[in-house]
């Protein structure tokens, strides 16, 4: 069962943030796992984050920070990044490249990935605290 604080956070999302959410659970069972749940995070980290601070500062580390726990807990982050660091710890020139190349290919995915629904989700957020006024 949601606690009182999720389901407030889920009446509170954008409405078109909520579609977005849907047709994405629809598609998690087949080749999209974790990215609804991801999405609603980001919404709901948009809602505390666009009132005080705007979409995206460029140097906010905490933002930054919260992205990645997002994408750890749902979108498998964590996994990609830490097999990245062991495959380039100790690595001298051209050993190991093409486990290098995949690793890192496969983290940087996982990131955009994070930061293309947290960009939406804050953009999303944005345009609908533009229409209460």
């Amino acid at each position: 069962m949601a606690s009182r604080r999720t389901k407030n956070a889920a009446a509170a999302l954008s409405p078109v943030l909520v579609l977005l959410i849907n047709a994405l659970e629809e598609q998690d069972a087949h080749d999209r796992p974790g990215e609804a749940r991801a999405l609603r995070a980001f919404g709901e980290l948009a809602l505390r984050q666009v009132p005080t601070r705007g979409v995206f500062a460029p140097t906010e580390s905490d933002l930054d920070a919260a992205i990645d726990q997002i994408a750890d807990k749902h979108l498998g982050f964590r996994g990609p990044r830490k097999a990245c660091r062991k495959a380039t710890a100790g690595v001298e020139p051209f050993a190991k490249r093409d486990e290098i190349e995949s690793t890192a290919n496969h983290v940087r995915t996982i990131s955009d990935r994070a930061h293309f629904y947290a960009g939406l989700a804050f953009g999303v957020t944005l345009v609908d605290f533009g229409r209460v006024r």
